[in-house]
């Protein structure tokens, strides 16, 4: 409960609004409404401007969830189709996984396809009049009163949260005026939303990533996968590849588990220089932890990218692990990889221990590794077809 207050709107903002918006994102069933709020944010940190068309908010809730669902593969729920919307735009417009946010507003807003154009508009049709609902709650229960039926009140919902915000009366209660082909911003609420800018959109990521993680709940590192990552390499990942080199020197008997060629001349030469790669694809364990992390060549690593390794591969993975763990276990870096190793095997002494017996040692592992390639399978992490090695 105090991690949520922390990143209540009341809280944050201290206003009126700030409890208001807390009220609009008090009850969802998809994520819709987060990525509103999020795309009404990121025009509003922009250049200033009123009126925004229902096709540019379709155009950018599609680029504000593109990394969650194709870049990261999460999943957002049964009752959301905006992941569908976005598989459909990736495959009519080529866009690569990573492109950027600006590129895929200019490519959903250039589509010429009618079908799934219609389709991208309507992601706006419930949840721009829902979004404001709480703001004229008092009178919706008028309204829910004079139709006298569930039914009735649902059909004309919409039109009728549509008609209030045109009221000149409510201009200042409203965040946007809801028009035929998109919504008009209000100037009170653009004020607040430009001066709390940041924070609103952190709380508002704190709240996404709470919905995405019930929804994904064996997936590591949520708060992480719901925008462009700014890089992929860290100081992990730096120590790892020095670590590597430095067993390679020590020992010629490491080897390349995709190919099962030991890092000799003639092999750097034909499939180029010693790289280092994520075993379980980085895109969904968002670390660089050398458990999880083998010497191979550039040309199987460029090969499986992103891509599941075959189970056949354990074994080895877990022998290579050995090696190097071995090599290096009488100098003084030992101490640094037990760090390192914690999240498999916590306890140091273990560790050590586990180290004189290669079966224990890869048992340990294989525990670690096979829940995430599980994981990563269901996610839709697709299965490399690698042409360096037969199994």
């Amino acid at each position: 409960m105090a991690a949520d207050n922390a990143f209540s709107f009341a809280i944050v903002t201290a206003s009126p609004k700030g409890r208001m918006l807390e009220r609009m994102l008090a009850k969802v069933l998809n994520c819709y409404k987060f990525v509103w709020l999020l795309s009404i944010l990121k025009i509003v940190s922009g250049k200033k401007r009123e009126y925004i068309s229902f096709k540019e908010m379709s155009a950018r809730m599609i680029a504000t969830a593109w990394y969650p669902v194709i870049y990261f593969r999460l999943n957002l729920g049964y009752a959301d189709s905006l992941a569908d919307a976005i598989h459909d735009v990736k495959a009519e417009c080529g866009l690569p996984d990573g492109a950027k946010y600006d590129e895929i507003v200019r490519a959903v807003m250039a589509i010429k396809n009618e079908k799934l154009a219609a389709q991208i508009e309507e992601l706006t049709e419930y949840v721009c009049p829902r979004f404001i609902v709480p703001v004229f709650s008092d009178e919706l229960e008028e309204f829910r009163k004079t139709c006298g039926s569930n039914s009735k009140f649902d059909a004309g919902k919409n039109r009728t949260v549509k008609e209030l915000s045109q009221k000149e009366w409510n201009r200042l209660r409203t965040p946007y005026v809801i028009g035929d082909e998109g919504i008009t911003l209000t100037p009170e609420w653009t004020q607040f939303f430009h001066d709390f800018n940041q924070i609103i959109a952190e709380s508002t990521y704190f709240k996404l990533t709470q919905y995405i993680q019930r929804r994904n709940p064996s997936v590591p590192a949520i708060s992480e996968k719901l925008i462009q990552p700014t890089k992929r390499s860290s100081p992990e990942f730096d120590k790892a590849r020095d670590y590597w080199s430095l067993v390679i020197d020590k020992n010629p008997d490491v080897y390349d588990i995709y190919t099962m060629r030991h890092f000799t001349k003639d092999a750097l030469d034909s499939l180029g220089p010693m790289s280092v790669d994520h075993f379980v694809p980085w895109k969904f364990v968002l670390h660089d932890q050398i458990w999880n992390l083998v010497p191979t060549f550039r040309s199987p690593n460029s090969s499986k990218s992103d891509n599941l390794p075959d189970f056949a591969y354990l074994d080895d993975f877990c022998s290579v692990q050995f090696l190097g763990l071995s090599t290096i276990r009488r100098t003084n870096q030992f101490s640094h990889l037990i760090e390192a190793y914690r999240d498999v095997i916590p306890d140091a002494e273990k560790f050590v221990a586990i180290l004189e017996n290669k079966d224990v040692f890869s048992l340990q592992l294989k525990n670690a590794i096979i829940p995430l390639l599980l994981q990563a399978k269901n996610q839709g992490f697709s299965d490399w077809n690698n042409s360096y090695r037969e199994i």
